[in-house]
């Protein structure tokens, strides 16, 4: 790569996360600009234009300025200035971030049909379910350091079996179900109320890549059908990240700052931080003078001025004890529900 650099940049082609055409030209005109400062020809230039216009599903908007454009088409221009020229390999950062669920889709079939053409992409993403549905392998990154790299089964397989919950219309039927769940997957345990008339009954296999078998005909004969069936399989990455030591995407301190500054800000507004009690309505002097906010305040500026803070010290030490005793545990509960 360093000794032959020009000729790498030449086969590799990178899409920034946000869109780095011109604004101030048209589509067209942002793809001409590239294929002529690629070196084509201007007939080569125009048939190339044409050809990702109208694969891109842009030929419409072809000659519409681009400050015109909504985002999906935005990225979709972005995405055909990359392939003016073929590249062997691609470079795409986080192409789908900040689009809604239709701009979405179309990206993801685009990079679809360019993995299909014989390209190879490497593709950045924060989105779970992209990783999943467009990585044939997938290098799980946090903090800098690659915690785990492999297929989407074997990242999901690190978690553990997916779950099969089978729901009966007669709960009569509950130990002829959880035999023939056991006998067919290796192991089952009932879930909920067994008299309840939709018992559920969950049963749980590692399988690897193998899926889970379909459920023998037993748990299907005239009379006792059962009512649904759904099969649920773990998330690569976060089996990635639990197999790399971090749980999920580790906790954000902005997560538990978040629960401290809903419960603070309201407390310090309506407090003698900005304005003397004596101003403000009756029924919000009488708030002021027991929140521990204003308590803290009144310690503060008393010991500031060299005077006796008085009760307020105690009703500060009060109010602060309270705080931390209340909102310590749901700060850290919100701090592990993060990952």
């Amino acid at each position: 790569m360093i000794a032959e650099a020009t000729a790498v940049r030449e086969r590799i082609s990178l899409t920034g996360q946000y869109a780095s055409v011109d604004e101030t030209l048209t589509g067209r005109e942002n793809l001409t600009l590239l294929g002529r400062l690629h070196a084509l020809s201007r007939a080569a230039t125009a048939a190339r234009a044409a050809d990702l216009l109208d694969r891109f599903d842009l030929a419409g908007a072809a000659d519409r300025l681009v400050r015109t454009y909504s985002g999906g088409q935005r990225r979709r221009l972005d995405l055909a200035a990359g392939l003016v020229v073929p590249p062997d390999l691609l470079f795409l950062d986080e192409p789908t971030t900040g689009l809604d669920p239709r701009s979405r889709g179309e990206v993801w079939s685009l990079v679809r049909a360019l993995v299909d053409e014989g390209a190879t992409v490497l593709l950045t993403t924060q989105y779970l379910d992209e990783a999943d549905q467009l990585a044939d392998r997938i290098a799980v990154i946090d903090h800098g350091r690659l915690v785990a790299e492999g297929t989407n089964s074997q990242l999901k397989a690190t978690v553990g079996g997916g779950t099969l919950r089978v729901r009966l219309h007669d709960p009569a039927d509950r130990a002829e179900a959880l035999a023939v769940l056991a006998r067919a997957l290796g192991s089952a345990e009932p879930a909920g109320d067994p008299d309840h008339r939709h018992h559920r009954r969950r049963a749980q296999r590692r399988h690897r890549d193998r899926g889970v078998r379909p459920v023998p005909d037993p748990l299907d004969p005239p009379g006792r059908r059962a009512r649904g069936r759904a099969h649920r399989r773990p998330c690569a990455i976060r089996g990635g990240l639990r197999g790399g030591g971090r749980a999920g995407a580790g906790p954000t301190p902005g997560a538990v700052l978040a629960l401290t500054q809903a419960v603070l800000y309201p407390l310090s507004f309506f407090s003698n931080i900005f304005t003397t009690p004596a101003r403000l309505p009756g029924w919000l002097r009488a708030f002021v003078g027991v929140n521990p906010v204003s308590q803290l305040v009144s310690v503060v500026r008393a010991l500031m001025a060299g005077e006796a803070p008085g009760a307020s010290l105690g009703w500060s030490l009060l109010g602060c004890a309270a705080l931390t005793a209340i909102f310590a545990p749901l700060a850290m509960r919100r701090f592990r529900s993060a990952g």
